[in-house]
């Protein structure tokens, strides 16, 4: 996946420093060296004379071009929200010089850095959670919190998987907003989510959820990172209607959560019943799982 989208020289550079398997990012910023992100941690790529090696216009232009298939345009609805997905669950987040009107984002130009986010499909990951999440016929609402690169969407995928993998056969609708969990393409998801999950891709949650929610029946929804007021709003919306919610959101740990405003609601009105907490540091990148009153359930030591 990588070799296609990056040029030949940086991959080979990339390839002599390190395992291509392990990166979890790859960062390019224009006239500045690269950087490998792998299990959490970042490191400056260095070719064999231990030299930094640099990211060049040449390298980024390639990369933007092998992703949009030298079609701007036809990702200009992810271009807007500052990433473009390609095959393989590849999530490219961008910057550059952002061009708006009275409705936000048109586009952006004079790309100037390039985050190639690379996903990895983590099998029984979820099987710790999982024992949490279900308990017989019910799941609980449930909250994924880390920093970056701790493991919120691979776990995320994982509990799709592990759902299906469930006696109980539950309808299951995934709210992929940025194309990063199942990673569909042409129609189809190239990552496992599991047997009896639907996929909405690329919509908002509050649309996603209300019209999934009347049209797919759903009993269960995990959707990818909670934001914007709008983002809680849909999750209460759908606890209230009788639909268990498995959501992500950033936060360092389950202190930090009571900084949102629309957690502690949550929290407060019980709504919100577990809270997995993941760490780039922890072997098994879970720090600990804990219940609505932030009673400890599991921790890995």
């Amino acid at each position: 996946m990588i070799k296609d989208l990056i040029t030949e020289k940086l991959y080979n550079e990339i390839v002599g420093f390190c395992s291509i398997g392990d990166i979890e990012e790859i960062r390019l910023r224009a006239n500045c060296p690269v950087v490998v992100c792998i299990n959490g941690k970042n490191y400056a790529v260095t070719n064999k004379n231990n030299e930094c090696v640099y990211a060049s216009d040449i390298d980024l232009n390639h990369v933007i071009s092998r992703a949009t298939q030298n079609s701007f345009y036809a990702v200009s609805e992810q271009i807007k929200q500052m990433f473009i997905a390609c095959d393989g669950g590849i999530r490219i987040g961008i910057t550059g010089e952002v061009v708006t009107n009275q409705t936000g984002i048109v586009t952006i130009k004079h790309i100037n850095s390039l985050n190639i986010r690379i996903p990895h499909q983590v099998k029984h990951f979820a099987d710790v959670a999982i024992k949490f999440i279900c308990d017989g016929k019910r799941v609980y609402n449930t909250l994924i919190a880390s920093g970056p690169g701790a493991g919120k969407t691979t776990l995320l995928r994982d509990v799709c998987r592990a759902l299906s993998a469930e006696s109980t056969i539950r309808n299951i609708l995934l709210v992929d907003e940025r194309y990063e969990i199942a990673n569909v393409t042409n129609g189809r998801q190239t990552l496992n989510v599991g047997a009896f999950t639907d996929i909405i891709s690329g919509g908002n949650k509050l649309m996603a959820f209300g019209q999934g929610i009347r049209s797919l029946k759903p009993n269960v929804i995990v959707t990818d990172e909670l934001y914007s007021n709008e983002d809680y709003e849909a999750v209460r919306k759908a606890i209230q209607s009788g639909v268990n919610v498995i959501a992500s959101v950033h936060a360092q740990n389950q202190f930090e959560l009571l900084q949102n405003d629309n957690i502690k609601r949550m929290l407060n009105e019980k709504s919100i019943e577990r809270i997995i907490v993941l760490n780039s540091s922890s072997k098994t990148r879970y720090q600990g799982i804990y219940d609505s009153n932030l009673k400890c359930l599991y921790m890995p030591y």
